[in-house]
C-alpha cells in the first residue's frame, strides 16, 4: 500500500502544481483557501497532507524496534516487521519530472 503511495509521490506534487497554476487555478485556490480554514485541517495546506504517509512510513522501523523493547508479544511484531521491510521502498531519493 504504502510503496506504490510513495513512488508515485513526485508524481502527486507535480499534478498538484499543474492544478494550481493551471487554467483552473482560481477556483482550485479559493478551493484550498476554504480548506485551510477548516478545523480539521489544522492549517495545514494540501502538499503537507500529500507528504504525510511518506513521513509516516519512515518512522514503522522505530516503532517495531521500541515495542520489541518493551517485550510485547514478540511473532506479531517480528512478522510485521518483515512484512513492512518488503514493502518499503528502498531509496528515500525523489525523481522529477
Amino acid at each position: 500500500m504504502y510503496k506504490p503511495y510513495c513512488y508515485n509521490h513526485p508524481y502527486s506534487v507535480t499534478a498538484y502544481q499543474m492544478i494550481k497554476n493551471g487554467k483552473y487555478s482560481k477556483p482550485f485556490r479559493r478551493f484550498e483557501e476554504e480548506m485551510f480554514k477548516r478545523p480539521e485541517c489544522r492549517l495545514m495546506e494540501l502538499p503537507s497532507f500529500l507528504l504525510k504517509p511518506v513521513q509516516r512510513i519512515c518512522k514503522y522501523p522505530l516503532l517495531i524496534k521500541v515495542t520489541r523493547k518493551s517485550n510485547l508479544v514478540f511473532s506479531v511484531i517480528d512478522l510485521c516487521s518483515r512484512k513492512f521491510s518488503k514493502q518499503r521502498p528502498q531509496s528515500t531519493t525523489t525523481t522529477t519530472i
